[in-house]
């Protein structure tokens, strides 16, 4: 019953959020401070079924909660966040890993060897 009723609400709050890739961490945090506060309900000898339902009525408005965690998580934002991620990783495979693989500096032509400095040509 409570796993159920949780579950519900915690659909109802991330529905409002537009920014489909912080759902699943919101509704995770959610999840578990309704848990704790559950759990802490049991502890003072109320039954299971009223604690669920107070803990829901704790937690507030789905609807009203839900919008405040989309000004939160603004969906601008997460996306450019997310593609900013993308990228680095994308400059990471093109740049980092053959300079990693084929053996540091002189992969990239610093002019720096194992022994010091080189120079190339004449001066």
């Amino acid at each position: 019953m409570a796993k159920e009723l949780f579950e519900n609400y915690i659909k109802a709050v991330t529905s409002h959020v537009k920014f489909r890739f912080d759902r699943r961490a919101i509704g995770q945090e959610l999840r578990e401070h309704m848990e704790d506060l559950y759990e802490d309900l049991l502890s003072q000898d109320i039954d299971e079924e009223q604690a669920a339902q107070l803990t829901v009525d704790y937690m507030g408005d789905s609807e009203e909660l839900g919008k405040e965690l989309n000004e939160a998580h603004n969906p601008v934002l997460g996306y450019v966040w997310l593609w900013v991620r993308r990228l680095f990783i994308l400059i990471f495979i093109a740049f980092g890993l053959p300079v990693i693989s084929v053996g540091g500096c002189r992969a990239i032509g610093t002019g720096y060897g194992a022994s010091g400095p080189v120079f190339y040509g004449t001066i």
